[in-house]
């Protein structure tokens, strides 16, 4: 199996865009809320619902929100590695052509 980049259509390019925000956006949701919980009082009582409900709106609201702080920055390269992942493809090169099919 053998990778090459090959010209995106708009729409692969879009999903693969909008792919790239939703797992930077999980990935910033969830390193806000270890923060949360590790910054947290430690001698403070706190029930287990509200750790869920932390996860939870930093997941749909804190993560999103921390992108879009620094959207110089993030916006570009977003667009830049969901472009880069749709322009990606696999393809099998037979053994006496070398050429990917």
């Amino acid at each position: 199996m053998n990778m090459h980049f090959a010209k995106p259509s708009l729409r692969r390019a879009l999903w693969s865009i909008v792919i790239v925000f939703v797992v930077s956006s999980v990935i910033a949701g969830i390193a806000v809320a270890i923060g949360f919980i590790v910054g947290k009082d430690s001698t403070a009582t706190v029930a287990a619902s509200e750790y869920v409900r932390l996860v939870v709106a930093s997941l749909t609201i804190w993560g999103p929100m921390y992108l879009l702080i620094a959207w110089q920055v993030s916006i570009p390269a977003i667009i830049g590695i969901g472009v880069l992942a749709a322009s990606i493809r696999r393809g099998i090169s037979s053994p006496d052509s070398g050429n990917p099919e």
